[in-house]
């Protein structure tokens, strides 16, 4: 009688690659090292120059819109602003890269009301892409943006996130 007798060297094979598939699944969801985001919107020095912590803020808020970490991003933010208009780009199927252009220029310090703000201005370069194998790029353009920051719980946060070619978005 001759009985079926599998190939030894096929059943290795696909233990080996089942295996290397297991390996790879478990490093990238556990063992991968994960970007460590230190918040300087969270960790304020209160003897600092508020000028100094508005800038820093507004620097980390812009890092973290390059990363699109919405973690870090929310915790730049006042809780009164919504940042949904950073998640969903203007037009369906389009994706936005923003960056910091220069540096943070023109920080006035204004007070309303009994409550302290500042406002500063800033240069984003902007590129709006279409992803997939028929994307590509259109072309980049500056624009200012401006910021409105105001004090919460000793915290500086942003309130306003300005374009002032376009949408305005907070108080």
């Amino acid at each position: 009688m001759s009985f079926f007798r599998p190939n030894c060297s096929l059943i290795i094979s696909l233990l080996i690659c089942i295996a290397l598939i297991g390996l790879t699944y478990f490093y990238y969801l556990n063992i991968k090292p994960t970007q460590v985001f230190s918040s300087n919107c969270l960790n304020q020095n209160a003897d600092k120059n508020p000028q100094e912590l508005v800038k820093n803020v507004i620097i980390e808020f812009e890092e973290a819109q390059i990363l699109g970490d919405q973690r870090a991003l929310s915790d730049c933010v006042s809780p009164s602003l919504d940042l949904s208009f950073l998640r969903t780009p203007t037009n369906r199927g389009l994706g936005c890269y923003t960056e910091c252009v220069g540096p943070v220029y023109e920080i006035v310090y204004v007070q309303q009301s009994g409550s302290d703000e500042y406002i500063a201005d800033v240069n984003e370069k902007r590129r709006f892409y279409s992803p997939g194998i028929g994307g590509g790029s259109y072309p980049e353009a500056t624009v200012p943006v401006k910021f409105v920051l105001k004090k919460f719980n000793n915290q500086w946060l942003i309130t306003s996130y300005n374009t002032k070619l376009s949408h305005s978005y907070g108080e």
